[in-house]
């Protein structure tokens, strides 16, 4: 497949890394403190900027260069070993498991997105990998088609999916049974979320500048998004409907991105993002992300409770501090090596390669 545009080395992106852990711990809080707690309750907003994240950097970083065999390959290579550690794990914990073997199998098979019961099973938060790995199977039919597109073309598509995404969520959470499941779960919706972050590394490797007007339009509906979701979040206690959350601060997540990429890429990444530290909690926010629920679940019962989460704001820093040591742990010694061991089909590299510029995931 030749995709010339795509296949650039680009400079390395490190504030994309650092916001990782960011995206991260707003997903822990989110999940510790539960969905109604003030401001923190909407941590699940770090998934999408995950999946806008993933697109990004899968573009960025040209890796398509040399074909989508060894694509996919990476792409296993770099989430599944952690997944089945993890899942393997919590089935061999006294943590609340699925009934049955078909949720199990789905999770194995990174299909459990596709089925409301799977999804919410075994470490529900791995939902998101099933989406991840339907994107990177379309990877290599929707980035040729965006890098035929003209600048302008690929602004309107930005546009345009995050318009139809927010009348989908409208329309299907007001009719549809299962209207959270299609509307929050199932991959189908998630995509355009990918293909934006994938349209913006395109429009930011062509050195594109928007006009000073539409710098304005899109800073004004950034903010217009968050200024009306927060109050509503708090007046509803929590109950604004994901997908609406989602769609109102979709400009801002993709603003945020595009700001970060473009001081990195200028050769201006702020101090605070590009620190040793914040590069090493980027590198662990995989794990993080993967091995909280279970934690959080035995919390949860060591307390007393008959559910996950929902603990309360003090809970928050306990189980972010317990989460990443556990996550360094997990990437030190699963996620790390076992990449580079499939990497190498089944070989061990004499010595670990440099990688400025992971391509992301959830």
């Amino acid at each position: 497949m030749a995709v010339p545009a795509l296949a650039q080395r680009r400079p390395p992106l490190p504030s994309l890394t650092a916001l990782r852990f960011v995206a991260a711990a707003a997903v822990v809080a989110h999940h510790t403190a539960g969905w109604q707690a003030p401001v923190v309750g909407l941590g699940y907003l770090g998934v999408s900027f995950f999946f806008v994240l993933s697109g990004f950097v899968l573009t960025w970083a040209g890796s398509l260069r040399d074909g989508p065999g060894r694509f996919w390959r990476h792409r296993l290579a770099r989430v599944y070993p952690l997944h089945l550690a993890v899942l393997l794990v919590v089935l061999a914990l006294p943590v609340r498991t699925p009934d049955g073997a078909a949720p199990v199998v789905q999770h194995l098979l990174l299909v459990q997105a596709w089925s409301p019961g799977a999804a919410v099973a075994a470490n529900p938060v791995s939902w998101s990998l099933s989406a991840e790995a339907f994107f990177y199977l379309s990877l290599p039919l929707l980035l040729p088609a965006l890098a035929r597109l003209s600048t302008s073309t690929l602004v309107r598509v930005c546009v345009l999916l995050w318009l139809v995404q927010a009348e989908l969520a409208v329309l299907l959470l007001a009719g549809a049974p299962r209207g959270h499941f299609l509307t929050y779960d199932l991959p189908l919706f998630r995509l355009p979320e990918f293909v934006v972050g994938a349209a913006a590394a395109l429009l930011l490797a062509r050195g594109h500048s928007p006009s000073r007007r539409t710098r304005r339009t899109w800073v004004t509906v950034a903010a217009v998004g968050p200024a009306v979701l927060l109050p509503a979040q708090v007046a509803l206690g929590g109950a604004v409907p994901w997908a609406v959350a989602t769609s109102l601060t979709l400009p801002a997540t993709m603003g945020v991105i595009c700001w970060a990429a473009a001081r990195d890429a200028a050769g201006h990444s702020p101090r605070v993002f590009a620190s040793t530290a914040a590069q090493r909690l980027g590198a662990w926010s995989f794990a993080v992300y993967l091995v909280h629920w279970p934690l959080l679940d035995l919390l949860a019962q060591a307390l007393g409770h008959d559910h996950v989460g929902g603990l309360g704001l003090g809970w928050g820093p306990v189980v972010l501090a317990a989460s990443t040591a556990l996550a360094a742990a997990a990437h030190h010694w699963v996620e790390r090596p076992a990449e580079q061991w499939l990497r190498h089909g089944g070989r061990r590299p004499r010595t670990a390669p440099a990688r400025p510029m992971e391509p992301v995931t959830v």
